[in-house]
């Protein structure tokens, strides 16, 4: 549930409340065998403001928030393989976002946050902070596409993502390392006829070949190796 105030165009201010509940299975790292176990469920408070201006060529959203959830599994456990339960998890931070058109065609796309994250309640785990939560993490894009001319359509964009350090499981072993990659992207699209438009586009991620890697089960011996280099391209038809 939620509520809505907006005391003029520019301004809009919100809270909001919502409940979760979810089925806790995972199968056991080292057998394979399915582990049934409590359901996780969760509460989740947010606050926040969004503002326009300039007939909606800037535009900012801006939310603190507070998150529990009860019984989340939180990796697996390296000498039996099974889950680790937490009783309880709290999260609370600050999430950022900003939308802004600087002249025709040119835009940027930034957004940010911060999230203090604990288990609050473990046999073995309290007082540590869950696998795989950065403290910060960011990304900034920038985007220009040509609106008029020959060539209208065509566009470039450029951005940068950060990820800040986080540990591999509950019990805080050690930490993976934070790291920025950065990604090249162009594209151009046209009509077709019949309302239709063809897109193309081409890229490459991760432009620098920076090195980084990434927990998938929550144990030191599942760390996989982030994605290199990679270049794509792509042909789409637009309804």
């Amino acid at each position: 549930m939620g509520i809505v105030y907006q005391p003029n165009e520019s301004f809009s201010y919100f809270a909001s409340y919502s409940e979760s509940f979810t089925s806790n299975y995972a199968n056991n790292s080292r057998t394979g065998e399915l582990v049934n176990v409590d359901s996780r469920e969760g509460q989740q408070f947010e606050l926040g403001m969004k503002a326009s201006f300039f007939d909606e060529l800037v535009n900012f959203n801006a939310a603190v928030f507070k998150l529990e959830l009860d019984n989340a599994i939180n990796g697996f456990d390296a000498e039996t393989g099974n889950p680790v339960i937490n009783g309880k998890e709290e999260s609370e931070g600050f999430e950022f976002d900003a939308n802004i058109q600087f002249a025709e065609g040119v835009n940027m796309l930034f957004n940010y946050a911060y999230i203090d994250a604990e288990i609050t309640e473990s046999l073995v785990n309290q007082g540590n902070t869950p696998l795989g939560v950065p403290e910060h993490s960011a990304n900034l894009w920038l985007t220009y596409e040509l609106t008029e001319g020959d060539w209208q359509g065509l566009g470039f964009g450029g951005g940068i993502n950060y990820l800040g350090d986080r540990y591999i499981d509950a019990a805080n072993s050690f930490e993976l390392g934070s790291y920025a990659t950065a990604d090249l992207t162009a594209w151009y699209h046209f009509d077709i006829g019949s309302g239709k438009q063809l897109r193309l586009q081409a890229g490459v991620k991760n432009l620098t070949d920076r090195e980084y890697y990434q927990a998938s089960q929550g144990t030191a011996f599942d760390i996989n190796v982030g994605q290199p280099r990679t270049y794509y391209a792509s042909v789409a038809v637009d309804f």
